[in-house]
Order: structure tokens, then sequence, then C-alpha cells
């Protein structure tokens, strides 16, 4: 796919400010209620540290991001914050920043508004996922929920705190996602003016996937 003009992207930014204004401000309580007396100073730093740039963290474009991920680096190393002692501060920061709500009352309209349907990696899915909500007393389904897929250039589970800026996200299908997994690919979806005809991302289909069998293509 070809890259993303940060011009583009800083123009949907701007017609979605009042939205991103009203997140921003519910993102700050929820970020300040995490904080205590018995909060550990890690923590507390990394968490006033989000909440100090949070503007930056949502906007930024990726040199701001990578110099915040060095920062970020300093007070909680990505290999410690992706540790099983580290997994319930991780949960409280995503669940703070109300990721998982983006995905269905913002990412949908925002990407679309840019012009991302199909996935970035391989162009031939939907960045959507249907999501089924089960009873959990009697297992019987009663509803389903359309969520806009997007994987994480630096992966959440490393930098939680850049779990929301939109530099930072990829819209992709399931499949894609899944494979791809935490690696670092060598594809960078936004860009600048001059770099916008050349970023060096190739995509090879593979004999025996879903999409090529047997020399056909699937319909």
């Amino acid at each position: 796919m070809r890259p993303i003009s940060f011009q583009k992207v800083d123009s949907t930014i701007i017609a979605f400010d009042d939205r991103l204004t009203i997140f921003k401000k519910k993102i700050l309580n929820n970020l300040e209620s995490l904080i205590s007396s018995r909060t550990p100073k890690d923590k507390k730093a990394y968490i006033n540290h989000i909440k100090t740039n949070i503007d930056k963290i949502i906007t930024g474009k990726p040199e701001i991001i990578n110099i915040l991920r060095l920062e970020f680096d300093k007070i909680i190393a990505p290999k410690l914050m992706d540790s099983k002692a580290y997994i319930n501060f991780k949960d409280k920061i995503l669940a703070a920043l109300e990721y998982a709500s983006r995905r269905s009352d913002f990412y949908p309209k925002y990407f679309h508004q840019l012009g991302i349907k199909a996935c970035v990696y391989c162009n031939a899915q939907l960045a959507v996922t249907i999501e089924e909500k089960v009873n959990l007393k009697t297992k019987i389904r009663i509803d389903h929920t359309a969520k806009f897929q997007v994987d994480h250039f630096l992966p959440k589970a490393d930098y939680p705190c850049f779990s929301i800026s939109l530099y930072n996200l990829y819209p992709v299908c399931a499949n894609c996602n899944i494979a791809k997994s935490k690696s670092i690919v060598d594809f960078n979806l936004y860009s600048d003016e001059q770099n916008l005809t050349s970023n060096g991302y190739k995509f090879v289909l593979e004999k025996g996937t879903i999409v090529y069998n047997g020399g056909q293509w699937a319909s």
C-alpha cells in the first residue's frame, strides 16, 4: 500500500479535534485515578509521563513518538513491561487510555476519512472484525459488535502508552495481525510528501494460503 502523507493525517486529526479533546479529558482523569500513595515510583513516573505528554502521544508524528519511546524506556524498559510482574499495571494503562473503546467508537470513522478500508499489509481483506457477545451464564450469543482491527507499529505489549497514538496505528485484517504478532515490519504507513512513492515494502502471497490455493485465486 502506498504510504499516507503526514499532511493528510494531520488534516484528518484536525477534523476530529472536538472528539479527541473529549477523549483526552477523560483519559487524564482515568490516569489520575491510578495514582495513590502506594503506587511504586517507576509506575507513578510512567503514568505522569503519559499525562504530561498526552497531546504528543495521541497526535505526535513518528519522530516525536520515537523520542518519547526513549524516554519511556528509561522509566520502564519494554522487556520489563512485557513481564508477568507488570501485566496488571499494563492492563490498567490500556484501560485508562480506553484503547478498546476507540476500536468501535472512533477508529472506523477516523480511518474511513483517511481513506483506509482494507488491511494495509495484504490489501485483500477488510480491517474490521465481528466479535460476538455471549451470555456468560447461558452461553447463548446475544449480539455482534463490529470493531476496527489495528496493529501497533510499536507493540502495545511493550508500549501501552502508545496504544492510542494515531501514527502508531496500522489498520489490518485479523489474519495479518495474528501473523505479524509483535514483530517489527519494514514498512512505514505514514510518510512525508517527499517519500510517498517508495517505501521498499513488498507483499508476497504463498501457495496454500486462504487467498492463493493450488494456482487459483479464492473467490
